[in-house]
C-alpha cells in the first residue's frame, strides 16, 4: 500500500488537470444541463452546455410508450450529467445515444465509415488488383 502514496503537489497537479478537462468537456456539448418533461407537447426537452435544445416525441423513445404521465415529469440527470433518468420505472437514456438514436445517426455514421473505409487506397491493395488482373480479373457473377 505504500506505493500508493501521492504528494500534495502531485494531487494538486491532477486535481487542476481534471478541472482542465472538465471545461472543455462543457464546451464539446455532451453534458446534459437540464431535462424536463413537456406535457402539452407530449414530448422530453434536453438541454446541453453547448446552448442546443432539443424536443424529443415520446413514441421517439419506445420504452416510454405505456408510461403515465406523473411518472414522465419526473425526470432526472445523472450525477455526471451525460444520462437522463426516470427513477421510478428504472429506466435511463445516455444522452449522446438518445441524440444517436433518435435521429437515426448510428446507421448514417456506420454507413458513412463503411464507406470511407472502402475508398482507402494503400499499396496493398494496389499490389492484390494487379496480381488479381494477371489471373483474369475479378471472377463473373453467377447467373
Amino acid at each position: 500500500m505504500d506505493n500508493l502514496k501521492i504528494t500534495n503537489k502531485e494531487l494538486d497537479r491532477q486535481i487542476q488537470n481534471a478541472k482542465r478537462e472538465e471545461i472543455e468537456w462543457r464546451k464539446s456539448g455532451f453534458i446534459t444541463e437540464a431535462v424536463s418533461y413537456d406535457k402539452e407537447k407530449d414530448s422530453i426537452s434536453v438541454k446541453f452546455s453547448n446552448g442546443v435544445q432539443l424536443l424529443i416525441p415520446r413514441i421517439c423513445i419506445k420504452e416510454l410508450d405505456n408510461v403515465p404521465v406523473h411518472i414522465l415529469e419526473n425526470i432526472t440527470i445523472n450525477t455526471l450529467q451525460d444520462t437522463i433518468y426516470w427513477k421510478d420505472i428504472d429506466f435511463g437514456y445516455d444522452s449522446y445515444a438518445l441524440l444517436l438514436d433518435i435521429l437515426n445517426l448510428r446507421k448514417i455514421f456506420d454507413s458513412y465509415a463503411g464507406r470511407r473505409a472502402g475508398q482507402v487506397k494503400s499499396e496493398a491493395k494496389a499490389k492484390s488488383s494487379r496480381e488479381n488482373g494477371k489471373k483474369g480479373g475479378r471472377p463473373k457473377r453467377a447467373a
